[in-house]
């Protein structure tokens, strides 16, 4: 909880203090969580504040999907930091919180990002990264997560496409996926 009270807090200085950056406010049409056997169809929405402060990048990240099959859906929290490294790349560190359909997963991420589109101008990325996570058993996953995405001007705000998917395995070698597809508009900022 304290968690989200400072991203809250943090994302409403933000603007003031951001350059060359966004708020992304996106819907999830299709969102998927399966395993090998099984898989279930939801939808969701999120929103992620992204801002770039000189050479240091601050991003925040809530979203929730829920699925047809299943009562309870998955919230995910995240929230990090970069270094920008070139005009075209940048290394993130992210501490992330799912609660999957009620029971807590969390950790961290690092990720590497090629692609900095500017949130005024058309561009595409592409983001690789391995992620960390613990439940509340104690148990451990740990796994890759891809993310591809581009943005395109729509006058005052861009559109967002943008598709996540994250393949985690725990201790025992069982393996589940997320897959979400965003589609949305950025809100620009600053100078």
């Amino acid at each position: 909880m304290r968690f989200r009270a400072v991203c809250i807090a943090l994302c409403a200085m933000m603007p003031a203090a951001a350059s060359a950056e966004g708020l992304d406010l996106y819907y999830m049409p299709t969102a998927t969580f399966g395993d090998d056997e099984v898989a279930a169809k939801g939808d969701g929405f999120g929103a992620r504040l992204d801002a770039k402060l000189e050479t240091f990048l601050v991003h925040f990240e809530y979203s929730t999907a829920d699925y047809s099959v299943i009562d309870d859906g998955i919230d995910q929290l995240r929230g990090g930091i970069g270094l920008v490294a070139g005009e075209t790349a940048s290394l993130h560190a992210e501490y992330l919180k799912l609660d999957v359909f009620g029971d807590d997963v969390d950790g961290f991420g690092a990720h590497l990002q090629l692609g900095r589109p500017d949130p005024r101008s058309a561009g595409g990325y592409l983001r690789i990264g391995y992620l960390k996570l613990e439940d509340d058993f104690g148990a451990e996953l740990d796994g890759m997560e891809y993310t591809v995405g581009a943005r395109y001007p729509m006058g005052s705000v861009q559109g967002l496409l943008e598709f996540r998917s994250t393949r985690l395995e725990d201790e025992g070698g069982f393996k589940f996926y997320l897959d979400d597809l965003h589609l949305g508009v950025t809100v620009p900022f600053g100078d």
